[in-house]
């Protein structure tokens, strides 16, 4: 259980570090190459989509964990 969960949270602060990449580079002005923008913003995305999925396994293992303990109980 503690794997699912560590795992989860290895993918929330990758995603959260990969957005916070992009948005310095957009904010420092990425050369003003409007496909390196693009990029950027892609990227953005596709970590927010990682990181919103990374919640929702933490979410599903504390769920089951509180499932298991209650059962014990």
């Amino acid at each position: 259980m503690s794997a699912i969960l560590n795992n989860g949270l290895q993918g929330i602060q990758a995603g959260l570090e990969r957005i916070s990449v992009n948005a310095h580079e957009i904010a420092s002005g990425a050369g003003g190459d409007p496909t390196k923008l693009a990029g950027n913003l892609l990227d953005i995305k596709e970590a927010q989509i990682q990181t919103k999925a990374s919640i929702a396994v933490v979410k599903a293992a504390d769920e089951i964990l509180g499932t298991l303990l209650d059962e014990l109980a």
